[in-house]
């Protein structure tokens, strides 16, 4: 329920929304109908532009720097939460790679590097639509183990179906081994929200952020080209300050 509501209150939901209501209201309201249809197309092409996506996941991404891999201090575990493979369905067979897929990607390369002897991958624990596939972590596992990591030096955590579940479960199964100081690596937008949650649950984060967003000095000219490659961007900026809010209010982090 949360996640439908969410959907109706970020682009292009909520500009949608505002337009349905437009169109109800139209027969007995026609100014307030007017005035809503005008903020909703508004608001949608303000949340397509790349001028306004950039800037708004800059706020997110610019709170914590890329780090080299030679830079990376040296840690007790390296955590990689989920979101970066699209799951078997009902319609494929296969896991396939998101646009995130460098989280677990940089997570062994810091591994391979001796920054952490384990890696922790972290995530929700459905498997897609598809009745007995296994979950991401448990995937992503499969992935590691094939490029050549050991079975020993990884550990599966596959409850967590948030971001806040993610830190409160993977301290859980890390606290017996006297592990607090970690690597967290994660979408550079998300960083800001995962690394307050880990802290909260009682971890030492050295961040190290990836799949950024901005940064790539386009021209002028295409930043105000509309495209829904920034309509993405700017839904997930917006949900991550969001995010940020409810996690403060709530005391999650």
């Amino acid at each position: 329920m949360k996640a439908l509501i969410g959907r109706w209150m970020f682009p292009p939901g909520g500009p949608l929304a505002l337009l349905i209501l437009a169109l109800i209201l139209w027969k007995w309201k026609r100014r307030l109908s007017l005035f809503l249809a005008i903020v909703s197309a508004a608001a949608l092409a303000f949340a397509c532009l790349p001028l306004t996506a950039g800037a708004l996941a800059a706020t997110l991404e610019n709170q914590y720097r890329e780090l080299p891999l030679d830079r990376v201090p040296a840690a007790q575990a390296i955590v990689v939460p989920s979101g970066y493979l699209y799951p078997p369905s009902g319609a494929r067979m296969n896991a396939h790679i998101s646009a995130a897929f460098d989280r677990l990607q940089i997570g062994a390369d810091l591994l391979r590097a001796g920054k952490a002897p384990l890696l922790v991958l972290t995530g929700r624990s459905d498997g897609g639509v598809c009745d007995g596939c296994e979950p991401e972590p448990y995937l992503a596992r499969d992935i590691v183990e094939k490029c050549g990591i050991s079975p020993g030096e990884i550990l599966v955590e596959g409850r967590a179906t948030t971001t806040y579940e993610n830190a409160v479960f993977t301290k859980q199964l890390l606290s017996g081994r006297g592990i607090n100081k970690i690597l967290l690596v994660t979408s550079a937008m998300h960083m800001p929200r995962a690394a307050a949650a880990f802290r909260k649950a009682g971890f030492v984060v050295t961040a190290v952020p990836v799949d950024f967003q901005t940064g790539w000095g386009f021209k002028l000219a295409d930043k105000l080209m509309p495209s829904a490659e920034a309509l993405t961007t700017t839904d997930a900026a917006l949900h991550e300050w969001i995010g940020l809010a409810a996690y403060r209010i709530t005391g999650k982090i």
